[in-house]
């Protein structure tokens, strides 16, 4: 079909000059990336129009309300559609607070910035792929159509709306990245590090989420200007903020001992409300699927900030998620008091200290712990919170810790005993300490490879603590088969752990639940 129907956000007609503007913009870059072109006649004459995509306006408005307009092409349409790579990554929660904790922590400046029509800006051909779009009709004017005639267009480069579009534009980050000279981690795609090649020490940092750039760097490293410089030539740029700005839906903040603040101030007063309950009924009573639908969609939202920039809220969303299938009306004013609770602290965020350290007199720490069947359904529940902090932090000094990662949920398998739940939680929270100083290492310059990974590891000191006095005496004095714990796959996985943990360095530590 041919339908150059507009999906408008605002029925005031009184806003069509605001996007009229908006969509002229929009032609302009397209017409500037040269993203389209005429047919040939060689091309026209051989046309199937079987094969030929529709083109849609979408106009919406960005969060600072002003009007935006994009042309998308309807890919699904496209002939190729189930034979090209699609695969995009895009940049971890880790990744950026790892990337927001060594900037603060080295003292970088900050700054995040966006890419305009960055799918247009690849630069990679698709012409061997013969794809071709009707254009709208204000479209179809710049490449010389009369008035109503329809003009078919060859797609030359990615374009939004095509389903391997978000690779084409990876596959231009990453190559303009390396060129510049930055290193990409293994550990995250979208993480990058710039190292001065005279001192060997890291002078940049850069996190790349789509078309929205966090970068950092040394203020008084001409290296990292000159990349910074030649980045900003590579692509058409919206605008550059420092100090405070938005990224990725959080806001981030810059004080001026370089210390960084994250939250979502803006977002839990806009999006996270409360449901409304209906007084009559009683708190004992099953929900209706219109309360269902309600708390799905107040959970869904509240899940965004507890796993984004508010741990402390976590465990508590996870366990009101685990009552949505047989829910009652209580579960309603559970998840309102919750709310309530968020909304009163929404400028919280998380904190990464300015510390002044050196990438390698870093530790990482993780905590794990672990609930025995407290689930609607008696499975159990484990917690890990994992955070950077001076190496000086594991012989109990005490200082402020940057939290980087977390988890609440369900444990992977059920168990059996007591010790099940809690063993599950210590070889994740190892795991993650793993993952957590392997980057840390690759960040601080670091090559890794395949045969050097229990090496390269312990660069950076770790710690696992638990607050299981069994579990910590299986691990530190139990020589027994499965460290002499009694069901089987608890001991099994516990063993490994353990051995892994050696091999790497990790230290394991207990502390008292009570305090």
């Amino acid at each position: 079909s041919r339908d150059w129907s507009s999906d408008v956000c605002s029925s005031d007609l009184s806003e069509k000059k605001e996007f009229d503007v908006a969509q002229a913009k929009e032609i302009s870059n397209v017409i500037i990336s040269k993203a389209l072109r005429n047919l040939t006649k060689a091309e026209l004459d051989k046309l199937d129009e079987n094969k030929v995509m529709s083109m849609r306006w979408v106009l919406t408005r960005k969060t600072d309300g002003t009007a935006k307009a994009r042309l998308v092409i309807l890919g699904f349409m496209a002939h190729n559609l189930t034979e090209v790579a699609t695969a995009s990554p895009t940049l971890s929660k880790v990744g950026r607070n790892l990337v927001l904790t060594l900037s603060s922590n080295l003292k970088f400046v900050v700054r995040g910035g966006d890419v305009t029509s960055a799918f247009l800006q690849t630069g990679i051909s698709l012409e061997d792929e013969e794809l071709t779009i009707w254009a709208p009709p204000e479209l179809a004017a710049m490449f010389g159509a009369e008035y109503g005639e329809q003009k078919a267009l060859r797609v030359c480069e990615a374009f939004y709306g095509l389903v391997h579009a978000p690779r084409k534009w990876y596959e231009r980050c990453v190559q303009v990245m390396k060129s510049l000279g930055w290193r990409q981690l293994q550990g995250d795609k979208c993480v990058y590090v710039l190292l001065d090649p005279e001192t060997g020490k890291i002078c940049g940092l850069a996190g790349l989420h789509v078309d929205d750039f966090l970068l950092s760097g040394d203020p008084n490293s001409t290296f990292f200007d000159s990349a910074q410089a030649a980045l900003l030539k590579a692509f058409r740029w919206g605008k550059w903020e420092t100090e405070e700005f938005t990224f990725a839906g959080c806001r981030i903040r810059q004080a001026e001992d370089f210390s960084i603040t994250l939250d979502q101030e803006d977002y839990t007063n806009k999006w996270i409300e409360e449901i409304k309950i209906d007084a009559t009924r009683s708190r004992r009573a099953l929900l209706l699927p219109a309360e269902v639908s309600a708390l799905r969609g107040a959970l869904g939202t509240i899940s965004w900030r507890a796993t984004q920039t508010a741990p402390q809220y976590l465990a508590d969303t996870s366990l009101l998620l685990s009552e949505v299938s047989k829910g009652t009306v209580e579960t309603l004013y559970k998840v309102n008091k919750l709310i309530r609770e968020m909304r009163a602290n929404a400028s919280q965020g998380l904190l990464f200290p300015s510390w002044g350290k050196e990438i390698k007199e870093l530790a990482v720490i993780v905590w794990a712990d672990a609930s025995q069947h407290n689930r609607p359904d008696k499975s159990s529940t484990i917690g890990i919170l994992a955070g950077i902090g001076p190496r000086e932090m594991i012989d109990g000094e005490e200082h402020q810790l940057a939290i980087v990662q977390w988890k609440s949920g369900k444990t992977p398998r059920q168990c059996l005993g007591s010790n099940g739940a809690e063993v599950q939680a210590v070889t994740i929270g190892e795991d993650i300490c793993w993952n957590l100083r392997l980057l840390l290492a690759e960040l601080a310059g670091e090559e890794v490879r395949r045969d050097n990974l229990h090496e390269i590891v312990k660069v950076i000191d770790g710690a696992v603590v638990m607050d299981t006095r069994g579990i910590y005496d299986a691990i530190t004095r139990n020589l027994s088969p499965l460290h002499g714990l009694r069901e089987a796959r608890a001991g099994y996985e516990l063993t490994l752990a353990v051995n892994q943990g050696i091999q790497s360095g990790v230290q394991f530590r207990w502390v008292s639940p009570t305090g």
